[in-house]
């Protein structure tokens, strides 16, 4: 009996921490943020598995990540390409070490995307399907604005000029007009499959009709 409460015991502890912890830290492991279901317009920046949604960002380009220990570190999220550095047109914050830095590569005083040490983004991706409910689901990938080959790269899944683009996508008015669409589409075929039958019924009324007037 003692052993059974001391054990419940020791799990609300466990239990306790890790909501203190998640309040404390806003933070989550990417297992748990790919497990997410009908999260619209989410974003989060990893770091060695431990990710913190973009909604605490501050100062427009840091963000607090825990390490597995729970000890914060400050990091700059604001990164650019090396075309945008070299040209003078990166607006991310500066820095001047490499560990300032969310990709750990600090370029003229400005973070960089860098292939050895990426950064792992994740969004929530979420695609219209008609005459179905729409797919919501979590992918993690590149960050925006990093250089990308092919969607799959990126987490928002969409590449374009080489460039992982933000996720946008989510529910609008526009679902709406679609499912009146859709209801119209359903309605409209309703009516022509009636109608089908209605004139395949009168056929065969009139078939047999016929074939008992000349007996």
């Amino acid at each position: 009996m003692y052993v059974i409460a001391y054990i419940r015991n020791i799990i609300l502890i466990l239990l306790y921490l890790k909501i203190i912890k998640s309040i404390v830290t806003n933070a989550d492991t990417k297992e748990e943020i790919l497990k997410m279901k009908d999260n619209y317009y989410t974003n989060y920046y990893c770091k060695n598995d431990i990710c913190v949604g973009e909604i605490h960002i501050y100062n427009d380009n840091f963000i607090d990540i825990p390490d597995e220990n729970g000890n914060i570190t400050k990091y700059n999220v604001g990164t650019c390409t090396q075309d945008y550095i070299d040209t003078d047109d990166c607006n991310g914050s500066e820095c001047s070490e490499d560990s300032e830095c969310l990709s750990n590569k600090c370029y003229k005083n400005h973070c960089i995307f860098y292939d050895e040490t990426p950064i792992v983004h994740c969004s929530n991706i979420y695609k219209r399907r008609w005459f179905l409910d729409p797919t919501v689901y979590m992918y993690c990938g590149k960050a925006p604005d990093d250089t990308c080959n092919e969607d799959n790269e990126c987490s928002s899944k969409h590449c374009a000029n080489n460039t992982c683009q933000s996720q946008t996508d989510g529910p609008s008015d526009s679902d709406g007009v679609q499912s009146y669409f859709e209801a119209l589409i359903i309605i409209g075929v309703l009516i022509i499959v009636i109608i089908i039958a209605i004139i395949i019924g009168c056929c065969c009324y009139n078939k047999k009709k016929y074939k008992n007037n000349t007996n």
